[in-house]
């Protein structure tokens, strides 16, 4: 089944990476996914390989960690050119902690996601994206 069929699937859960989120604050993430009865923690990890090879397994978010949300991260654009229905969070670090959504679909779309403490919601619209809108 394609990745575009199994995101649109009823009822299955959203499966979400965490990538490049260090220490408290990317456990703190990364037990909050996992609370959720309707997402699937694909795992954290570090690095841009292991990124790469877990994006490879069958993710629909990927958040990501970075020092800063804009101009886009590389491991990003390497991302949306592998896996074009995939919708990245980037979380940037800094005072106001927002994060921005990027996706390929049929276009490419950036979207300021907001305040850090919508991220569940952020996840959710996220996957819910149509590409052909």
């Amino acid at each position: 089944m394609s990745q575009l069929g199994r995101r649109w699937e009823e009822g299955a859960p959203i499966r979400v990476l965490i990538a490049n989120l260090p220490g408290a604050f990317g456990r703190a993430v990364v037990e909050l996914v996992r609370e959720q009865a309707d997402m699937q923690l694909a795992g954290p990890v570090n690095g841009n390989i292991d990124t790469l090879l877990a994006a490879a397994k069958g993710t629909d978010v990927i958040i990501v960690g970075a020092s800063q949300v804009a101009p886009l991260p590389a491991i990003c654009t390497h991302l949306l050119g592998e896996f074009t229905d995939l919708r990245i969070i980037i979380l940037g670090a800094g005072d106001e902690a927002v994060a921005k959504l990027y996706w390929l679909g049929l276009r490419r779309q950036e979207q300021h996601v907001g305040p850090l403490n919508l991220l569940l919601t952020s996840i959710r619209n996220a996957h819910r994206l149509d590409p052909l809108e």
